[in-house]
């Protein structure tokens, strides 16, 4: 009775650390902590000598009521017209998915009675949760600080454990193959990532031999391993901010009719025709009222904009979402404080993202001098990222202007 109390009581537990992230940090940050929670319930549930049933009956109870709470929520807020669709099933068995395997792997983990094998269990555990904390924050960067972190808890556990390396590597890098593959929405990031963690691991093994066999604190050797892997996480950060804005932009294409044709309306309602714009570099940044990213990403444009005022023209353009008026955008224009102009769109977002397929705001058109989309996609002024830049571009269709 007091086990199956225990039990009930650890599976109440689970649900409300999954639940309570689940509301403040989203569904796929949940389920990262979940899957390191279950290897960890996982590992540790044999020691209930005569339990093992229980156990699991605690673990996928635990699950089970987390979907609920999950599939409850949604179903809530798909009331909402403007929410996001109800996930399809196929997300659900995503879900579950990583608990099971991580349950699973844990629990098979627990029987193999090898010294150093619980410390193995904690970095991997350590790993996936800073690394699903270090992404859920900033994407760009977690490949490299998540190498870091593993490089140091590969090395503290070939110093320790008594394992063979490739068990070590294994545990450490395929937990995070298996759960960031299945969860996350950019799988050949996962599969990049995956190969730094493991370059990582491979050399905090060579750190540490190296160590054992020069007798030395640190060695010359032992130098040359670090500071190249220091400069390997550096140049790894700038390739993935490139390949990442590369990823998850490589679909969106130009529309096949490029010509613009479009009116537009000044704050005091005067119009603004194409026709305008003949001759003309032209810069739109599109926005509506319902974008909170679009608000975030102004001061970005406004220094974009200050950068090459005289030399363009630029706008921030309001989309009309299907119940508005143009009275609607004006209220909100009339509470910024920023030196480009607002215009506001005489067709409505839906005729935009069909007509000019884009995938939604913010998002940046580009026209050149003959009134043709060249460029429909993601605001980017950052220097560090060189595709998709839009200073990079600009200044190439103001030099093929010149000549």
């Amino acid at each position: 009775m007091k086990t199956t109390t225990k039990l009930l009581a650890i599976a109440g537990i689970n649900l409300l650390i999954l639940t309570i992230i689940f509301f403040f940090a989203g569904l796929q940050y949940a389920t990262y902590i979940g899957a390191a929670l279950f290897l960890c319930y996982g590992f540790r549930h044999s020691r209930y000598k005569g339990s093992n049933t229980k156990s699991i009956m605690s673990f996928l109870l635990s699950v089970l009521l987390f979907e609920m709470v999950v599939i409850i929520y949604y179903n809530y807020k798909i009331s909402d017209a403007d929410s996001i669709a109800f996930p399809p099933l196929l997300g659900f068995i995503y879900l579950i998915l990583p608990f099971v395997i991580f349950f699973t792997v844990g629990w098979l983990v627990s029987l193999i009675r090898i010294k150093g094998l619980d410390l193995l269990v904690y970095f991997s555990i350590m790993g996936l949760i800073v690394c699903a904390t270090i992404n859920h924050y900033n994407q760009s960067i977690s490949g490299s600080l998540t190498g870091v972190f593993y490089f140091y808890f590969a090395c503290r556990l070939f110093s320790i454990n008594r394992l063979k390396w490739y068990y070590n590597y294994l545990m450490l890098s395929f937990t995070y193959l298996i759960v960031f593959f299945f969860l996350g929405d950019l799988h050949p990031l996962t599969i990049v990532n995956f190969l730094f963690i493991s370059f990582a691991v491979i050399a905090a093994y060579l750190f540490v031999k190296l160590k054992s066999v020069g007798g030395a604190i640190v060695g010359k050797k032992q130098k040359g391993i670090l500071i190249s892997f220091l400069f390997a996480s550096l140049a790894y950060y700038f390739f993935l901010l490139n390949f990442t804005e590369y990823i998850r932009h490589k679909d969106c294409k130009l529309p096949d009719n490029k010509k613009f044709n479009e009116t537009f309306f000044y704050m005091n309602g005067n119009k603004v025709l194409t026709p305008d714009f003949k001759g003309k570099v032209v810069v739109l940044d599109l926005w509506s009222t319902s974008c909170n990213v679009c608000f975030r990403k102004f001061p970005e444009f406004e220094k974009f904009y200050n950068s090459n005022r005289g030399k363009l023209i630029i706008y921030a353009v309001g989309l009309k979402l299907r119940s508005q008026e143009n009275a609607d955008l004006k209220k909100v224009i009339e509470r910024q404080d920023y030196d480009f102009p607002f215009l506001i769109a005489e067709r409505d977002f839906d005729h935009y993202r069909n007509r000019y397929s884009i995938n939604g705001v913010p998002s940046v058109l580009i026209l050149d001098t003959d009134g043709n989309v060249v460029y429909n996609n993601v605001l980017n002024t950052n220097p560090l990222i060189r595709v998709h830049n839009l200073q990079m571009m600009v200044d190439k269709l103001l030099k093929e202007h010149r000549h």
